[in-house]
């Protein structure tokens, strides 16, 4: 789980293309054999892939589905912020994403959220966050519960065992904040230096309208 914290220096959105350096990357002609970048699109739970592609002659980032470029498809590029499954091939090579561009200039920037869903989701600045700072992010009509089977959840992807990390939005009426699942101790007793930037997460969220998140400018 990749995300790019960087808009294009002329203003634009992130280009893949553009914007993104890959080390090691694994390129073909044929995107079963390629890597890929998976978006997801949290309205009806699909995937966008785009594959590498390279003749040999040329290469670049292209949709499986008629190998258009990002960029052709994307001409206004993908705002900061936005999250995509990195899906490697076996390379016994280091791997490597270097992002380049322009750091979001507006004081905050909020994505709404589809109820009952999963949301694909990452903070658009390149700086660590608490997740129960109001001060960094703000939650909108989060569903909160004691019971966090009944509250909006956020997953962390663990890549090297495949494995989730499991936070619910606690609240018992007298205190709140992302607690995890096991334990039920909030978010900044167990990470004391916050989320790393660039980290991306799930956020399921209940049956709900109205809900966003917003990351706010600390810098």
């Amino acid at each position: 789980m990749v995300a790019g914290t960087f808009n294009g220096v002329d203003g634009s959105g992130f280009q893949l293309n553009r914007d993104l350096v890959v080390a090691n990357v694994t390129g073909s002609d044929y995107s079963g054999a390629a890597d890929q970048i998976l978006f997801w699109n949290a309205a009806d739970s699909s995937y966008t892939y785009y594959y590498y592609y390279d003749d040999g002659t040329e290469a670049g980032w292209s949709n499986v589905v008629g190998d258009e470029y990002f960029e052709d498809e994307n001409p206004d590029g993908l705002p900061a912020g936005s999250a995509f499954w990195y899906l490697a091939k076996d390379n016994d090579a280091t791997l490597a994403t270097t992002f380049s561009g322009a750091v979001e200039s507006d004081d905050d920037v909020t994505i709404n959220l589809t109820g009952g869903k999963f949301n694909m989701v990452a903070s658009a600045y390149p700086t660590s966050i608490q997740l129960n700072d109001d001060n960094q992010v703000e939650w909108t009509n989060v569903t909160g519960s004691d019971y966090s089977g009944a509250a909006d959840q956020i997953l962390f992807w663990n890549a090297a065992d495949s494995s989730y990390t499991y936070y619910y939005y606690y609240d018992d009426g007298s205190e709140a904040g992302w607690s995890n699942v096991v334990g039920d101790e909030y978010f900044e007793d167990e990470n004391p230096d916050g989320l790393p930037a660039g980290t991306p997460f799930w956020y399921l969220a209940k049956d709900g309208t109205g809900k966003a998140v917003t990351f706010k400018k600390t810098y």
